[in-house]
């Protein structure tokens, strides 16, 4: 398992251990909406990773990738002693395999789509605590 974020990081996130976490996790209340990760780590930074296979298009798949990536960021400041809130985050990435579909507002004929937090004018990171990679699996060609 380890190779294949190291492959998608290129490098740049070198990851030597990953813990599993539990994959289910209930809503707040009674109304919120559950979810279940399809893999959910934790690595050798204590950064988390989501990792979703989706074999068909869903109504709505980027907000949901949003939004898992938000609930595991949520879920780390909880105020469980009634003392301060800690918001020291780590890095949540949400690592999207796609199959038989592509996304909506992406470059056309690339398969590999890393995306982030920035200010639209001068392109610099907002923040570095949520990252996004989708890997489209109709656009990848595999080298000879």
């Amino acid at each position: 398992m380890i190779a294949f974020p190291n492959a998608l990081f290129q490098g740049n996130k070198p990851i030597s251990e990953i813990t599993y976490n539990k994959n289910e996790h209930k809503g707040n209340t009674r109304n919120d909406r559950n979810i279940v990760y399809d893999i959910s780590c934790k690595g050798n930074e204590h950064e988390r990773f989501i990792i979703e296979m989706q074999r068909i298009r869903r109504k709505n798949f980027e907000d949901r990738a949003v939004f898992y990536a938000c609930r595991c960021i949520s879920d780390q400041a909880r105020n469980e002693t009634g003392s301060e809130w800690d918001y020291n985050l780590k890095k949540v990435y949400m690592i999207g395999i796609l199959d038989n579909f592509v996304l909506n507002k992406r470059p056309k004929e690339e398969y590999f789509h890393d995306a982030c937090l920035i200010y639209r004018r001068t392109g610099d990171l907002v923040s570095d605590k949520i990252w996004s990679i989708f890997v489209e699996l109709l656009n990848f060609k595999k080298a000879d």
